[in-house]
């Protein structure tokens, strides 16, 4: 059924109105602030334990030989 699929729309896209300005009030912090890389998440300690188990390998496969 994927052969059905188009890959590339058939009509051109609607020319979209720019949203209206918004007010900034003196003082207010914008939402969008970033973060100083403190993020933890799961896929982090996944990448950690997969990179702790393979110096792990490393360092045993070496001890035996």
């Amino acid at each position: 059924m994927i052969g059905y699929c188009p890959l590339e729309d058939l009509e051109p896209p609607m020319k979209q109105q720019a949203p209206p300005p918004v007010s900034v009030e003196k003082g207010a912090k914008p939402e969008t602030e970033k973060r100083n890389g403190l993020e933890e998440t799961e896929c982090n300690y996944v990448v950690m334990a997969f990179i702790v188990g393979v110096l792990f390998l490393a360092v045993s496969d070496s001890i035996r030989a």
